[in-house]
């Protein structure tokens, strides 16, 4: 076999290149190819010797049958034995041919693959090798990925196994092999992975508890919520019938607090502050005002009671709908124009809805709201619209006045028995009063007479005459406090030094010297009140501060100068306009740096007040006597000021 020709060598030098690389090729698969000729060889000469070989015995074995039959056990043992071995040697043959192909393939393969290709490979062949080692190490999991030179902690020698030293020698353990460190490492490991799937467990079943736990605490909270939200409408309804009573009780009644007596059958109030009447007649002859106050009433009272009431509050809010929508018409300047409209077909109006239940009024709405939205084209919509505004008012008086007789029965009825019991209790005390003795007589009327029973009964102001003028117990309340600040007009400054100065001691004394404030510009409130200065009381407490000089220089005997060593302020605001506690503010004093201004600010009818006291820093802690609060008309600011000790 010759080599195939050569290419020309051209001036860059890639074809001299190219003509060496198929010259190896060639003769790689030359050698190749004689190799497995002589491997076919032997293969063949073995067989035929082999074959030559049982002839010949089989000659000898017909020659020779007696031998045959004295040494059968021996020959069948030895032709076992060579199967055997030949079994064995071909197939060792078969395994030598099979990787001896397999080696000529990848030598044709590495001779033919391009850089690329041997890149690959060969990074293949080295990611195969460190995921073998991993695998050998245990690396499961998050830690498939980590490499030599790709893991997040930076070290190039991560797959080699660690040898601690110290630790091995402690032990005794200097010669063990690195198999074993990798197997400890991955038993390791392996412990390492369940304890932490334990805990993750654990963190789930921890977590899933918690969820079941805040599921069961909100679904807790939300009927809480619930019930609170009924609480809060039970209150507010009930506040809102306290202040029907209230007014109706001071003859200042709204029409929804006669609206929101009907509706209770006239329990919450008296008989005489309620006159049971029809809902519609509580809302007639207001202004435009009142019709739109009534309205927004009837929207609270209508959220508080909820469906139970829902239709009479629907009912009566297109009745003063109604009424409000008359009353802005008569004050508009066009409501001549409007009035001959409604007047030339009111009459047709009133003619097609006359003579009909709530039933048949229900029905003719639904045809008119059908006829409205299906077709518009052909329809006198404004005409239509107020038929059936007009429908809606007829269908809600006529509830109205349905209602107004089933309550007004049931009202009647409670009337009565309520009358009944009084009648028989007064019957059944007129028949126990004759049956008594005069001393048992006169012990009742003593009873009597202590608890008011004799007292005058304030009248209703509904049942007097217009030409008299009822004195009520306002007077008298007038002039009883008249009196009472007539005999306290004298007592309370006292009352208010005297519990000023309790706990007064020794170590303090009245401090009562005001700084003049420059007024820069006169008080808003001036003109309406008078101003005046506050009453007040103050204490300034003084003592001694044995520090180290005052050790060495005085003593008891002898003691040092008294220093300032705190403030009381006590000032009176009985007659202040609006409810806000004062103010004080602490400014520096201009022209002493020692001292400072305390500017005290109430509002009217007062004057602010200062006062000149040491510049020093306060205890601000209650357990050191600070007090700042405004409690029965009394400012109370007590302090005292920081003792500062020496420290080398």
């Amino acid at each position: 076999l010759a080599p195939p020709p050569t290419r020309q060598i051209s001036s860059n030098g890639h074809a001299a290149l190219i003509s060496r690389k198929s010259n190896s090729a060639y003769f790689l698969i030359i050698l190749v190819t004689v190799h497995a000729c002589a491997v076919r060889t032997m293969g063949h000469r073995h067989r035929s010797k082999h074959k030559h070989h049982r002839v010949k015995h089989e000659h000898k074995s017909r020659s020779s049958s007696s031998k045959r039959k004295k040494s059968r056990k021996y020959t069948d043992s030895s032709e076992s034995d060579s199967d055997t071995s030949d079994e064995m040697r071909l197939r060792e043959e078969e395994r030598q041919k099979i990787a001896e192909q397999k080696k000529l393939r990848k030598a044709l393969m590495k001779a033919h693959e391009t850089p690329q290709q041997k890149r690959a490979r060969r990074i293949a062949k080295k990611m195969a090798k460190e995921a073998k080692q991993r695998n050998a190490l245990g690396w499961t999991g998050a830690f498939s990925d980590y490499s030599n030179g790709d893991n997040p902690f930076g070290d190039p020698q991560l797959m080699k196994p660690f040898m601690w030293q110290k630790k091995y020698e402690k032990e005794g353990r200097l010669n063990v092999t690195t198999s074993e460190l990798i197997e400890e490492n991955r038993i390791r490991l392996l412990e390492n992975q369940t304890e932490l799937e334990k805990i993750r467990e654990k963190r789930l079943q921890r977590e899933a508890m918690k969820n079941e736990l805040e599921v069961l605490r909100r679904e807790r909270e939300n009927k809480e919520f619930v019930n609170w939200i009924k609480q809060e409408t039970t209150f507010h309804l009930e506040q809102a019938r306290t202040r029907s009573r209230i007014r109706m009780r001071e003859g200042r009644a709204k029409p929804i607090d006669y609206l929101a007596t009907y509706v209770s059958d006239g329990e919450d109030q008296d008989c005489e502050h309620f006159e049971f009447l029809e809902p519609t007649k509580y809302a007639e002859n207001l202004t435009v005002r009142d019709y739109e106050d009534l309205l927004v009433d009837i929207k609270v009272y209508q959220e508080y009671h909820g469906e139970a009431l829902n239709q009479f509050w629907n009912d009566m809010a297109t009745v003063v709908q109604h009424r409000l929508n008359q009353q802005q018409a008569t004050s508009a300047p066009t409501s001549a124009h409007r009035q001959e409209i409604h007047a030339s077909v009111f009459a047709d109006i009133e003619e097609m809805l006359n003579n009909k239940d709530v039933e048949h009024l229900l029905i003719l709405e639904q045809q008119i709201q059908n006829k409205l939205n299906t077709d518009q084209s052909e329809l006198d919509v404004g005409y239509w619209e107020m038929v059936l505004s007009l429908l809606r008012l007829r269908v809600a008086r006529l509830r109205l006045n349905e209602d107004y007789k089933r309550r007004l029965k049931k009202y009647k009825q409670r009337r009565e028995i309520e009358t009944s019991n009084l009648t028989e209790m007064t019957e059944n005390a007129q028949r126990t009063w004759k049956t008594l003795t005069n001393e048992e007589r006169e012990a009742e009327m003593i009873k009597a007479y202590r608890e008011g029973n004799y007292s005058p009964v304030c009248l209703n102001p509904k049942s007097v005459p217009q030409n008299v003028v009822p004195l009520g117990p306002d007077h008298k309340k007038y002039d009883i406090n008249t009196l009472r600040c007539s005999l306290n007009k004298n007592n309370w400054l006292d009352d208010f030094i005297a519990e000023a100065k309790k706990g007064m001691t020794s170590d303090e004394a009245t401090f009562a010297v005001e700084e003049n404030i420059q007024k820069e510009r006169a008080y808003l409130w001036s003109d309406r009140f008078r101003p005046r200065k506050p009453r007040y009381f103050n204490r300034v407490h003084t003592g001694f501060e044995w520090n180290k000089y005052n050790q060495t220089h005085y003593d008891l005997e002898n003691p040092p100068p008294k220093i300032v060593q705190g403030y009381r302020f006590n000032i009176f605001y009985p007659d202040l306009i609006e409810p806000k506690p004062p103010r004080f503010k602490v400014s520096p004093c201009e022209n002493d740096s020692d001292f400072c201004i305390l500017k005290i600010e109430a509002g009217p009818p007062y004057e602010d007040i200062a006062f000149k006291i040491v510049n020093k820093e306060w205890e601000l802690s209650c357990k050191r006597g600070f007090r700042c609060q405004f409690y029965n008309g009394i400012f109370q600011l007590w302090f005292h000021f920081k003792k500062y000790r020496y420290r080398r």
